[in-house]
């Protein structure tokens, strides 16, 4: 990259074939919804959006991660104390804690 990484937790990126290994980077998180990212295809064609929440949030629904993830459990990597914090109430308003 020839910018500095975006703040965040995770990160999304995007390369063309012919800018590799050059890309487009998005910060992720737990706390929003993933971002829509472009999709490049080949010239002269324009880049498609793809809206990725709406992808993981089925996936995570039919192969029920729930049922298999132990919510109870600390995370690792240890969050920090904020998002500890936020993830807590989360859990709680899901009825996992």
């Amino acid at each position: 990259m020839e910018d500095d990484w975006p703040p965040g937790p995770y990160y999304l990126l995007v390369s063309r074939k012919a800018d590799a290994p050059q890309c487009a980077v998005w910060p992720a998180g737990f706390r929003r919804a993933l971002p829509e990212i472009p999709v490049p295809l080949e010239p002269p064609d324009v880049d498609v959006p793809l809206s990725l929440q709406p992808l993981v949030e089925p996936i995570y629904a039919e192969s029920r991660y729930g049922r298999n993830i132990d919510y109870t459990a600390p995370c690792r990597p240890p969050l920090g104390e904020e998002d500890s914090l936020w993830l807590e109430r989360r859990l709680r308003d899901l009825g996992r804690r």
